[in-house]
């Protein structure tokens, strides 16, 4: 009950705990907090040398995973979880995968991953695979340790040249973005130059509607013309 339901040794001590045991058996003396406590530490040891020895005696890989909590009693505690395939389950499992279907299965599953992990990781300048162009530039995979150094090398050689192309492309947008600033005052300058030289002479040379270039400089005879 206590392990069970997780209870604590004192609870043998409650008074309520003691007439439920007193109500069911009257003449059972109930053992002390301290008997139990021996009981729990005795079980920890033969538990702690039965994981022992199965974890010696097996071959598979473990897998632990550790939780750190407070209990109630502000007392820090460490938990550690340990899994790993007993040698009956392994003979268990190997023998139904033995069978012809599940050996099918297998089959085309591994030749399913194997091209998919050829597309992922294939790589060319014609086409670019752009997973690898990502992978390469976040610093936690930078290294694409799942590559060859040949291949390796060919992707940061790609990333780049680029990055050249690209700097090289801002550049020339900055230069022409400057030179098209500077452009607008320039035609400004050449309009300011044409309209001040209309206040001076020009030779009348006859037009079709019966006017002259000179009447059109001058708008006092422009409505003059016919």
């Amino acid at each position: 009950m206590i392990i069970t339901d997780m209870r604590p040794l004192s609870m043998v001590e409650d008074e309520g705990f003691n007439r439920m045991i007193c109500t069911f058996n009257p003449g059972y003396t109930l053992p002390s907090r301290t008997h139990f406590t021996k009981l729990m530490e005795r079980k920890y040891e033969e538990t702690f040398m039965e994981v022992r020895t199965a974890i010696n005696t097996n071959h598979s890989k473990l897998a632990l995973t550790a939780d750190i909590w407070t209990s109630v009693a502000s007392e820090a505690c460490l938990g550690i979880t340990c899994h790993y395939i007993t040698d009956d389950l392994r003979s268990t499992q190997s023998a139904a995968f033995e069978s012809a279907p599940l050996q099918a299965f297998q089959l085309t599953a591994t030749e399913h991953l194997q091209e998919r992990w050829r597309e992922e990781t294939s790589f060319s300048d014609a086409a670019p695979n752009t997973v690898l162009l990502a992978t390469a530039l976040d610093p936690r995979f930078r290294r694409l340790k799942f590559l060859s150094p040949e291949e390796v090398l060919h992707v940061q050689t790609k990333v780049q040249t680029m990055a050249l192309a690209e700097k090289r492309e801002m550049d020339v947008q900055q230069h022409c973005s400057s030179t098209s600033t500077n452009t607008p005052a320039t035609i400004t300058d050449i309009q300011g130059a044409v309209v001040s030289s209309m206040g001076h002479p020009v030779s009348a040379a006859p037009l079709a509607d019966g006017c002259t270039t000179q009447d059109y400089m001058h708008t006092d005879r422009y409505h003059d013309c016919p």
